[in-house]
């Protein structure tokens, strides 16, 4: 079974925003009315909409630096503008600049939907207004983690035990020294006792 396709409607007007919600429910969608909210990119990427309905004022912004956010982060997002007859000139520049699939003129009605029904669910155009987008501040480099400097890496290698010393031995010249010096005693020994039993006679 197919999920029922939601819709995202950020327009200042609530007469405007109800009558787009039950159009869109005749046609089988749900609709999110999130009204004048300041975080409408962060409604948008926890709602994934397929088509936004942005006024060309909402929250602390306008809908055309709303909509290239929305682009920024979803290149095939489907925004449609909805606005008075009065600023068609400013829609059109909108929507090209964001790369809309529509524009409504208020009073929307159900036939206004249903004409722009195929370029709304047609190829998403591609927003070149995001080459003067500036940057979000801060920038994403300053929210990561910096790398540790080098003084602050410890190191991981396991330590050795305390081993106890190897023993100290004496040098070998030493041993010889004091075995020569044996051998000469006892030689000595022996010469002076073979003196001693030939002076006997």
């Amino acid at each position: 079974m197919d999920e029922t396709p939601i819709s995202m409607i950020a327009i200042r007007d609530p007469i405007t925003s109800g009558r787009i919600s039950m159009i869109m429910r005749q046609r089988g969608w749900a609709s999110k009315i999130i009204g004048d909210d300041n975080d409408i990119l962060g409604q948008y990427l926890n709602l994934r909409p397929r088509v936004t309905f942005l006024g060309l004022e909402v929250g602390s912004s306008t809908g055309e630096i709303v909509a290239l956010r929305i682009k920024e982060v979803d290149s095939q997002a489907r925004i449609v503008f909805v606005s008075s007859r009065s600023k068609s000139d400013l829609v059109r520049q909108a929507s090209y600049s964001v790369g809309a699939v529509g524009a409504l003129s208020t009073p929307v009605l159900a036939s206004d939907i249903e004409e722009a029904w195929p370029k709304i669910m047609g190829v998403v155009p591609n927003a070149p207004g995001l080459a003067a987008l500036e940057p979000r501040d801060p920038p994403i480099s300053n929210i990561l983690p910096l790398p540790p400097e080098p003084s602050q890496f410890v190191s991981t290698a396991p330590t050795q035990p305390n081993l106890p010393s190897p023993p100290i031995h004496p040098p070998v010249r030493s041993k010889r020294r004091g075995r020569l010096w044996i051998i000469f005693g006892l030689v000595a020994l022996a010469i002076s006792g073979s003196i001693a039993y030939y002076m006997t006679f």
